[in-house]
């Protein structure tokens, strides 16, 4: 009786069988890395954004302590990056000001100067907008924001509309 290896082309056939179940391992694995990448590109998207934050609290609550609220309401036109520069570092992936977002496809972050949007850019080129939004409760009806008066509500980064 002949044993399964010495059938002629049982070999190529196992062969064949192994190359096939290594590629559909490599399928199933390369698959969850693309998920897992995507995972990790938004969570550290979210963090960036919670550091703007951070930071655009800090300044806040700076400017409180040293009694310069009245400059407030100008400080949503500013680059929030350079709040994020003074209490934390910059992100690697901050690639500065730019003076229009359109065309940019380098992943990471910008300041667009002409829309006062910061602007990210990922992995597949996709842009997402955020814009500063200081919200503050006006409590004497004057339509601007006076510190003595008036309530703040927030100073934060948000997605623009």
């Amino acid at each position: 009786m002949k044993e399964n290896s010495s059938y002629s082309g049982s070999a190529i056939f196992r062969t064949y069988g192994v190359v096939i179940i290594v590629l559909i391992l490599m399928g199933v694995f390369f698959s969850y890395t693309t998920r897992w990448n995507d995972e990790v590109d938004q969570v550290a998207h979210e963090k960036i954004l919670h550091e703007i934050n951070t930071a655009l609290a800090f300044t806040l609550y700076q400017m409180a302590v040293n009694r310069d609220l009245s400059k407030l309401p100008r400080l949503e036109r500013h680059n929030p990056f350079v709040y994020l520069a003074i209490y934390q570092a910059l992100p690697k992936n901050y690639h500065g000001a730019v003076t229009d977002s359109i065309g940019l496809v380098k992943q990471g972050w910008y300041y667009d100067q002409k829309t006062q949007l910061v602007v990210f850019v990922d992995r597949k080129g996709n842009m997402q907008k955020y814009q500063m939004v200081f919200e503050f409760e006006d409590k004497n009806k004057s339509g601007e924001f006076e510190y003595l008066d008036d309530l703040i509500l927030t100073l934060a980064i948000k997605k623009a509309s």
